[in-house]
């Protein structure tokens, strides 16, 4: 039915002068796809076109007297949609809504509902209503996907993070026992045999949670978590303790380590030296590994100096296996190494390289790599840092006192039982009275049966964790007892999610025994920085030891004279041999000298004497090969 016939007898006096306007209206309707409808002011239809049939299964004489409305009436209906729909509709209003409708057949689409009031000349009477219905089921499905897909990888993320967090507590709780008990040992006297073996555990646990500590970084560089230091440093000093700590790896593969600084650099810069620490053990740690024959160097100097920051070089070379080409661009990759033999060989996890990278980048830096198959590598870093003072230097740490918590009543939550004698006997050293709770629920009943100065709480345990148990003691207990987190989860937000709870620190395990300390002293309003030596454990090694040579000799001492007697008539011919070498800079005959030495020095348990000397050899080699 045409739509003249339709207005016919619908139409006041007042309407017949808009009915041509109308007329055209709606021969552009008539060629729309989408579904259209004129409707009286009340809503109700009385002509539809071709495509709102089309749409909707419904022909015009089906819609005559009902409203749009009603299409979108239906189990998937948005009622708070509907309503508004209906009052613009009797109030003049336009709208332009997305919402479910339902066809003849009882199938449903999603449509883009627009409503377009028509006025009388004088504007303040509605005397049509012009609708368009669209479908936009494709556009909502994409859409869909698209906040599917989305929600998919926030859960993935979600679970990855998880993942590492409970990978994190899992293997860093045993991981803090391992590390402090050790430490605690480290104390007392030990054989020379006893100290090497707890060495090797203590330095086997340490590179362990240097891999924990990479899956870690990755992840939370990934997250944007990662955040970085901004503290006074001296960079001489960052690169000293790098060359000290890789020193005995190259030494041990008879490899030359050297470290040059040009005077350039300035002494005092603001940054990360922990970051930049990491980077550099790993780059030289590298070296020394793909190195069998040679020499590793590191050497440092400035770029450039501008607005108060200076850029800094540093390069790390060595003369070992090197790589293709085509492999150096790809060495930043995670979990990439340049074929199967080399993992089998060297081991890695394939990290390092690509934390380095992520670190420099986060410092502002650069990082680039020049090598050749057989020939060696050369590591480059150019890193912008502010110029410092000797003022911007943290200030060191004073001695504790050990009797410093004498006194304090210290609840330690904590379901592990490795890491309850760790930390019973970590504060015991300091005169604290523990006592101990296996799950958050004991803690709570605890608390609610004695008064105590400080609770120490694991986050993750059975029956209750840790936070659950915090937030039931500030609500029901106590709101003003300190409660300090001890967590191995390192995941960043873990400090927010604690706070949150009710908790008033963090400490993340493995700890290290003077940043606990710190922390129960700061909250216990106790001042750590009181010296007092007579009190602390004395932690100083012996400076030689005997029985090494009585193990060997089986209480023989007849052979525990005829040894000490030999180290007295030889060893100073030894010194001797080794100065005459030094000062005509024959080095081979003076390592062949201190070779002789170093069994006589095992054996006697010297172990600080060989520091020593090993470190006073090699500075004044070095000094001797500068000034050559």
């Amino acid at each position: 039915m045409s739509i003249d016939k339709l207005l016919e007898g619908h139409l006041s006096t007042e309407e017949n002068y808009y009915q041509d306007e109308l007329k055209r209206l709606s021969l552009v309707a008539s060629a729309n796809e989408n579904g259209v409808a004129f409707c009286h002011p009340d809503g109700t239809i009385f002509w539809t076109n071709e495509g709102f049939s089309k749409l909707t299964g419904y022909s015009t004489a089906e819609m005559k007297n009902r409203t749009p409305v009603e299409l979108c009436k239906g189990s998937l209906s948005n009622r708070t949609v509907l309503r508004g729909m209906v009052d613009d509709f009797l109030n003049g209003r336009n709208f332009d809504v997305e919402v479910i409708h339902y066809r003849k057949d009882g199938s449903w689409f999603w449509g883009r509902a627009k409503g377009q009031a028509i006025f009388n000349d004088q504007g303040n009477k509605v005397i049509q209503y012009f609708a368009i219905i669209e479908d936009i089921t494709d556009r909502k499905n994409v859409e869909a996907a698209l906040i599917e897909a989305r929600e998919s990888a926030e859960e993935s993320s979600q679970a990855k993070e998880t993942f590492l967090a409970n990978m994190s507590h899992e293997i860093r709780t045993p991981m803090n026992a391992i590390l402090g008990m050790s430490r605690q040992l480290q104390k007392t006297e030990l054989v020379a045999r006893q100290r090497r073996y707890l060495d090797t555990i203590h330095s086997a646990a340490e590179n362990l949670l240097v891999i924990i500590n990479d899956i870690l970084d990755i992840s939370k560089i990934e997250a944007g978590k990662l955040t970085l230091e901004k503290i006074g440093f001296r960079i001489r000093d960052v690169l000293t303790r790098v060359e000290r700590v890789m020193l005995h790896k190259a030494e041990e593969k008879g490899l030359r380590l050297s470290l040059s600084i040009e005077d350039s650099v300035c002494a005092f810069l603001l940054g990360d030296p922990y970051r930049l620490n990491q980077v550099l053990l790993n780059l030289v740690s590298n070296a020394i590994k793909f190195t069998e024959h040679g020499s590793v160097s590191i050497a440092c100097r400035s770029m450039e100096n501008k607005q108060g920051r200076q850029t800094v070089c540093l390069a790390v070379s060595d003369t070992g296996i090197g790589m293709e080409s085509t492999f150096t661009q790809n060495l930043f990759q995670k979990f990439l190494q340049e074929d199967k033999t080399v993992a089998r060989k060297f081991g890695g996890t394939g990290l390092g390289m690509s934390i380095s990278k992520q670190l420099v980048e986060l410092m502002e830096g650069t990082i680039d790599v020049c090598s050749e198959k057989g020939k060696g590598t050369v590591i480059h870093l150019s890193i912008p840092f502010e110029i410092g003072q000797e003022s911007d230097l943290p200030v060191k740490k004073a001695p504790v006192d050990a009797a410093i918590l004498k006194g304090s009543n210290i609840l330690l939550v904590e379901d592990n039982e490795m890491n309850r004698l760790l930390a019973n006997t970590v504060l015991n050293n300091y005169g604290a009275v523990v006592s101990e709770a296996t799950n958050g629920q004991e803690a709570v009943e605890a608390v609610r049966k004695n008064s105590y100065d400080l609770i120490l709480m694991d986050v993750q345990m059975p029956v209750m964790d840790g936070r659950k148990a915090t937030t039931v003691i500030r609500k029901d207990l106590d709101q003003q007892i300190p409660i300090i987190a001890l967590t191995a989860n390192a995941i960043k937000g873990e400090m927010e999610i604690c706070i949150g709870a009710g908790m008033n620190d963090y400490v993340s395990k493995p700890f290290e025994e003077d940043d606990l300390i710190k922390v129960i002293c700061h909250w216990l309003r106790k001042d750590p920085a009181v010296v007092m030596e007579n009190t602390r454990i004395n932690t100083q090694k012996p400076m030689y030891s005997l029985e090494q040579l009585k193990k060997a000799g089986r209480g023989d001492d007849n052979f525990m004279h005829k040894m000490l007697q030999l180290v007295i008539n030889q060893l100073p011919l030894s010194v001797k041999e080794i100065k005459d070498a030094y000062g005509a800079q024959h080095f081979d005959a003076l390592g062949a000298a201190a070779h002789r030495i170093k069994p006589v020095l095992d054996n006697l348990c010297i172990y600080e004497l060989m520091d020593e000397i090993a470190t006073k050899v090699t500075d004044d080699i070095k000094t001797t090969l500068k000034n050559a």
